[in-house]
């Protein structure tokens, strides 16, 4: 109740909480409709604390935010718990489609993502497994209206690739995509047309989030066929400059 006092379009969901000593870190869990709702998240938790402080004498808030949330930093929580929406895009390529559309094959499609979105992940220490989700987001981000630090974790997300019988099965999985069609910079004339043109009209923030999953899957094949035909450092200085 104290919560959603704060906003008609804000609904509280449940709350998580780690102990650490005489410490407690909350979790709090809501949803913002179409917002991406950062700041109505703000407000309705400090609503909270207020009234916790009120009610309890010797507990005592120390910072708003913890990190915990984990608001554009790198971290492993949001990919388990998510933040924001969680999408994923999945698609089936013919062995006809590789070879004449992306040049590549099957064999060479799984053998690049293997080496370097699993492996060379694995070398670098790096928890994400794609070729260049946060490229694809930078330009929607800004393109939309969305706050472009929340690109930091919104490309943890991870690739597969799997052969299958004559093609293969890809499929991109972002669990943290913090979008939405109100509030922050999405009023904007170009921002706003850019989602207009996105959604032949009014565009929903579901439908949105659905065109960026995509849009990455998209990306990550292309990278990773232009990688197996060599032509990248090739299509950087022709087309680059």
């Amino acid at each position: 109740q104290i919560a959603e006092s704060t906003s008609n379009h804000l609904l509280f969901k449940n709350q998580q909480s780690w102990a650490r000593g005489r410490h407690l870190y909350v979790r709090f869990v809501f949803d913002t409709s179409e917002a991406m709702g950062m700041n109505m998240v703000t407000i309705a938790t400090g609503k909270i604390c207020d009234w916790l402080e009120d009610q309890v004498s010797d507990v005592k808030l120390i910072a708003l935010s913890s990190n915990v949330c984990s608001d554009k930093k790198d971290n492993l929580i949001n990919s388990f718990y998510g933040r924001g929406y969680w999408a994923q895009a999945e698609a089936w390529l013919s062995e006809d489609v590789l070879q004449t559309v992306l040049k590549t094959t099957s064999d060479q499609l799984v053998a690049a993502h293997v080496q370097k979105n699993l492996i060379g992940s694995n070398v670098a220490g790096s928890f994400s497994q794609n070729a260049q989700v946060a490229n694809v987001l930078a330009g929607i981000f800004l393109a939309t209206g969305q706050d472009p630090a929340h690109v930091v974790e919104g490309s943890r997300a991870f690739l597969s690739v799997t052969k299958e019988s004559d093609g293969v099965y890809v499929a991109l999985t972002l669990p943290n995509l913090n979008l939405g069609t109100i509030g922050g910079g999405t009023y904007l004339p170009s921002q706003k047309e850019a989602r207009e043109l996105i959604g032949m009209g009014e565009l929903k923030a579901d439908q949105l989030v659905a065109v960026t999953a995509v849009s990455c899957l998209a990306g990550e094949l292309s990278l990773l066929a232009s990688l197996t035909e060599k032509s990248l450092a090739h299509a950087h200085q022709t087309l680059a400059r």
